[in-house]
Protein backbone atom coordinates (compact mmCIF):
# COMPACT_ATOMS: atom_id res chain seq x y z
CA UNK A 1 0.00 0.00 0.00
CA UNK A 2 1.47 3.33 -1.07
CA UNK A 3 1.96 5.88 1.69
CA UNK A 4 0.43 8.46 -0.67
CA UNK A 5 -3.13 7.23 -0.09
CA UNK A 6 -2.68 7.32 3.69
CA UNK A 7 -1.28 10.85 3.46
CA UNK A 8 -4.31 11.86 1.37
CA UNK A 9 -6.64 10.12 3.84
CA UNK A 10 -5.19 12.11 6.75
CA UNK A 11 -5.19 15.37 4.77
CA UNK A 12 -8.80 15.02 3.62
CA UNK A 13 -10.06 14.02 7.06
CA UNK A 14 -8.30 16.91 8.77
CA UNK A 15 -9.41 19.41 6.12
CA UNK A 16 -13.02 18.37 6.79
CA UNK A 17 -12.70 18.42 10.60
CA UNK A 18 -12.84 14.64 10.82
CA UNK A 19 -10.75 12.38 13.04
CA UNK A 20 -8.32 10.16 11.08
CA UNK A 21 -7.08 6.99 12.74
CA UNK A 22 -5.66 3.63 11.75
CA UNK A 23 -8.86 1.70 12.51
CA UNK A 24 -10.87 3.80 10.06
CA UNK A 25 -8.06 3.88 7.48
CA UNK A 26 -7.63 0.09 7.48
CA UNK A 27 -11.34 -0.47 6.94
CA UNK A 28 -11.51 2.22 4.27
CA UNK A 29 -8.72 0.43 2.37
CA UNK A 30 -10.20 -3.05 2.87
CA UNK A 31 -13.67 -1.93 1.81
CA UNK A 32 -12.39 0.04 -1.18
CA UNK A 33 -10.10 -2.67 -2.48
CA UNK A 34 -12.91 -5.23 -2.21
CA UNK A 35 -15.27 -2.81 -4.00
CA UNK A 36 -12.77 -2.32 -6.82
CA UNK A 37 -12.26 -6.07 -7.14
CA UNK A 38 -15.98 -6.94 -7.14
CA UNK A 39 -16.79 -4.03 -9.44
CA UNK A 40 -15.15 -5.90 -12.31
CA UNK A 41 -17.80 -8.63 -11.86
CA UNK A 42 -20.95 -6.71 -10.96
CA UNK A 43 -20.60 -3.09 -12.13
CA UNK A 44 -21.30 -1.78 -8.63
CA UNK A 45 -20.15 1.81 -9.11
CA UNK A 46 -18.71 4.15 -11.72
CA UNK A 47 -16.38 5.64 -9.10
CA UNK A 48 -13.24 3.50 -8.92
CA UNK A 49 -9.76 4.05 -7.56
CA UNK A 50 -8.84 4.59 -3.91
CA UNK A 51 -8.58 8.38 -4.18
CA UNK A 52 -11.98 8.74 -5.86
CA UNK A 53 -13.68 6.37 -3.40
CA UNK A 54 -12.10 8.23 -0.48
CA UNK A 55 -13.29 11.65 -1.61
CA UNK A 56 -16.52 11.03 -3.51
CA UNK A 57 -17.88 8.26 -1.28
CA UNK A 58 -16.27 8.33 2.16
CA UNK A 59 -15.65 12.04 2.76
CA UNK A 60 -18.94 13.05 1.14
CA UNK A 61 -20.97 10.59 3.23
CA UNK A 62 -19.31 11.24 6.58
CA UNK A 63 -19.25 15.03 6.29
CA UNK A 64 -22.97 15.14 5.44
CA UNK A 65 -23.82 13.06 8.49
CA UNK A 66 -21.57 15.17 10.72
CA UNK A 67 -23.48 18.29 9.66
CA UNK A 68 -26.68 16.53 10.74
CA UNK A 69 -25.18 15.62 14.13
CA UNK A 70 -23.97 19.20 14.65
CA UNK A 71 -27.49 20.63 14.23
CA UNK A 72 -28.27 20.59 17.93
CA UNK A 73 -25.35 19.95 20.26
CA UNK A 74 -27.68 20.00 23.29
CA UNK A 75 -29.69 17.08 21.91
CA UNK A 76 -28.75 13.51 22.81
CA UNK A 77 -28.00 12.07 19.38
CA UNK A 78 -27.22 8.53 20.53
CA UNK A 79 -29.56 5.62 19.86
CA UNK A 80 -30.21 6.41 16.19
CA UNK A 81 -31.83 3.65 14.14
CA UNK A 82 -30.31 4.22 10.72
CA UNK A 83 -32.04 3.22 7.47
CA UNK A 84 -30.29 3.74 4.12
CA UNK A 85 -32.44 3.10 1.04
CA UNK A 86 -31.13 2.72 -2.47
CA UNK A 87 -27.79 2.18 -0.78
CA UNK A 88 -26.14 0.59 -3.83
CA UNK A 89 -22.76 -0.76 -2.71
CA UNK A 90 -23.17 0.94 0.67
CA UNK A 91 -23.32 4.72 0.35
CA UNK A 92 -23.73 6.77 2.41
CA UNK A 93 -24.22 4.08 5.08
CA UNK A 94 -20.93 2.17 5.14
CA UNK A 95 -18.58 5.16 5.58
CA UNK A 96 -20.88 6.55 8.28
CA UNK A 97 -20.97 3.14 10.00
CA UNK A 98 -17.18 2.77 9.95
CA UNK A 99 -16.63 6.30 11.24
CA UNK A 100 -19.22 5.96 14.00
CA UNK A 101 -17.83 2.63 15.21
CA UNK A 102 -14.14 3.52 15.17
CA UNK A 103 -13.87 7.28 15.68
CA UNK A 104 -16.28 7.97 18.55
CA UNK A 105 -16.04 7.08 22.20
CA UNK A 106 -19.84 7.03 22.37
CA UNK A 107 -21.48 5.39 19.38
CA UNK A 108 -24.43 7.36 18.00
CA UNK A 109 -26.06 4.67 15.88
CA UNK A 110 -27.89 1.74 17.44
CA UNK A 111 -28.90 -0.24 14.35
CA UNK A 112 -28.36 -0.21 10.60
CA UNK A 113 -30.83 -1.24 7.89
CA UNK A 114 -29.58 -1.18 4.31
CA UNK A 115 -32.25 -1.42 1.62
CA UNK A 116 -31.25 -2.11 -1.98
CA UNK A 117 -33.25 -3.65 -4.82
CA UNK A 118 -30.20 -5.00 -6.69
CA UNK A 119 -29.39 -8.50 -5.46
CA UNK A 120 -25.76 -8.41 -6.61
CA UNK A 121 -25.12 -5.21 -4.66
CA UNK A 122 -26.65 -6.77 -1.54
CA UNK A 123 -24.46 -9.83 -2.01
CA UNK A 124 -21.44 -7.55 -2.18
CA UNK A 125 -22.53 -5.73 1.00
CA UNK A 126 -22.95 -8.92 3.02
CA UNK A 127 -19.47 -10.08 2.00
CA UNK A 128 -17.96 -6.65 2.72
CA UNK A 129 -19.49 -6.57 6.21
CA UNK A 130 -17.76 -9.87 7.04
CA UNK A 131 -14.42 -8.66 5.66
CA UNK A 132 -14.48 -5.42 7.68
CA UNK A 133 -14.39 -7.09 11.11
CA UNK A 134 -16.93 -4.71 12.63
CA UNK A 135 -17.46 -6.57 15.87
CA UNK A 136 -20.94 -6.71 17.39
CA UNK A 137 -23.12 -4.43 15.31
CA UNK A 138 -26.84 -4.66 14.53
CA UNK A 139 -26.89 -4.51 10.73
CA UNK A 140 -29.39 -5.89 8.27
CA UNK A 141 -29.14 -5.92 4.45
CA UNK A 142 -32.45 -6.31 2.64
CA UNK A 143 -32.94 -7.03 -1.07
CA UNK A 144 -36.02 -4.93 -1.71
CA UNK A 145 -37.38 -1.66 -2.98
CA UNK A 146 -38.17 0.93 -0.32
CA UNK A 147 -41.93 0.81 -0.80
CA UNK A 148 -41.98 -2.97 -0.22
CA UNK A 149 -39.31 -3.19 2.48
CA UNK A 150 -39.92 -4.50 5.98
CA UNK A 151 -38.50 -2.81 9.06
CA UNK A 152 -38.01 -4.75 12.29
CA UNK A 153 -35.65 -2.58 14.37
CA UNK A 154 -36.74 -0.07 17.01
CA UNK A 155 -39.31 2.52 15.93
CA UNK A 156 -37.74 5.28 18.01
CA UNK A 157 -35.24 7.83 16.65
CA UNK A 158 -35.38 6.60 13.05
CA UNK A 159 -33.14 8.37 10.57
CA UNK A 160 -33.74 7.49 6.92
CA UNK A 161 -31.05 8.47 4.41
CA UNK A 162 -30.75 8.45 0.65
CA UNK A 163 -28.17 9.87 -1.72
CA UNK A 164 -29.29 11.21 -5.12
CA UNK A 165 -31.58 8.22 -5.68
CA UNK A 166 -34.66 9.64 -7.44
CA UNK A 167 -36.97 12.61 -7.99
CA UNK A 168 -38.67 14.07 -4.88
CA UNK A 169 -42.22 13.06 -5.80
CA UNK A 170 -41.24 9.44 -6.35
CA UNK A 171 -39.21 9.32 -3.14
CA UNK A 172 -42.09 10.57 -0.98
CA UNK A 173 -44.60 8.30 -2.70
CA UNK A 174 -42.42 5.26 -1.98
CA UNK A 175 -41.69 6.52 1.52
CA UNK A 176 -45.41 6.73 2.32
CA UNK A 177 -45.82 3.06 1.37
CA UNK A 178 -42.83 2.10 3.54
CA UNK A 179 -44.14 4.01 6.56
CA UNK A 180 -47.67 2.64 6.17
CA UNK A 181 -46.50 -0.95 5.71
CA UNK A 182 -44.36 -0.78 8.85
CA UNK A 183 -46.73 1.31 10.99
CA UNK A 184 -44.29 4.19 11.34
CA UNK A 185 -45.81 7.51 12.38
CA UNK A 186 -42.67 9.62 12.62
CA UNK A 187 -39.12 9.67 11.29
CA UNK A 188 -36.41 12.02 10.08
CA UNK A 189 -35.29 11.89 6.45
CA UNK A 190 -31.79 13.12 5.56
CA UNK A 191 -31.33 13.43 1.82
CA UNK A 192 -27.94 13.89 0.15
CA UNK A 193 -29.00 15.99 -2.83
CA UNK A 194 -27.14 16.69 -6.01
CA UNK A 195 -26.73 20.12 -7.62
CA UNK A 196 -29.82 21.91 -8.94
CA UNK A 197 -32.17 19.75 -6.89
CA UNK A 198 -35.89 20.58 -6.88
CA UNK A 199 -36.82 19.66 -3.31
CA UNK A 200 -39.55 21.88 -1.82
CA UNK A 201 -40.12 22.95 1.79
CA UNK A 202 -43.23 20.82 2.35
CA UNK A 203 -44.81 17.72 0.90
CA UNK A 204 -48.19 16.21 1.72
CA UNK A 205 -48.62 12.66 0.53
CA UNK A 206 -50.59 9.49 1.19
CA UNK A 207 -49.84 5.80 0.99
CA UNK A 208 -51.39 4.26 -2.16
CA UNK A 209 -52.85 1.24 -0.33
CA UNK A 210 -54.03 2.94 2.87
CA UNK A 211 -55.82 6.06 4.05
CA UNK A 212 -52.86 7.35 6.03
CA UNK A 213 -51.71 10.88 5.24
CA UNK A 214 -48.18 12.12 5.82
CA UNK A 215 -46.60 15.55 6.02
CA UNK A 216 -42.91 16.15 5.30
CA UNK A 217 -41.54 19.51 6.44
CA UNK A 218 -38.04 20.70 5.66
CA UNK A 219 -36.33 21.59 8.93
CA UNK A 220 -32.77 22.16 7.70
CA UNK A 221 -30.64 22.33 4.60
CA UNK A 222 -26.96 23.01 4.13
CA UNK A 223 -24.61 23.12 1.18
CA UNK A 224 -21.09 22.00 1.91
CA UNK A 225 -17.88 21.75 -0.04
CA UNK A 226 -15.30 19.03 0.46
CA UNK A 227 -11.93 18.01 -0.94
CA UNK A 228 -10.47 21.52 -1.14
CA UNK A 229 -13.76 22.86 -2.53
CA UNK A 230 -13.62 20.70 -5.66
CA UNK A 231 -16.91 19.00 -4.87
CA UNK A 232 -20.12 20.11 -3.21
CA UNK A 233 -23.29 18.59 -1.85
CA UNK A 234 -26.50 19.76 -0.21
CA UNK A 235 -28.07 17.86 2.65
CA UNK A 236 -31.79 18.36 3.28
CA UNK A 237 -33.47 17.23 6.47
CA UNK A 238 -37.22 16.55 6.63
CA UNK A 239 -39.38 15.80 9.65
CA UNK A 240 -42.07 13.36 8.52
CA UNK A 241 -45.23 12.86 10.57
CA UNK A 242 -48.58 11.19 10.18
CA UNK A 243 -50.91 14.01 9.23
Amino acid sequence: MSSCIKDLFIEEFLNNNLIPNDEVFTRFVNFSEFLIKENTKYNLTSIVGLESILIKHFIDSIVGFEHFIALDQSKNQSGINFIDFGTGPGFPCMPILIYDLFSREEKLIKSYSLIEANQKKCKFLNKAIKILDLGKVDINVQVERLENASYTASKSKILLTGRAVSKPEKIFKNLSSFMSKNNLDILEFLYFAGPNNTFQDRYSFSAPKSKKQYLASKSYSKEYAFSKDKYSREIILYQILTN
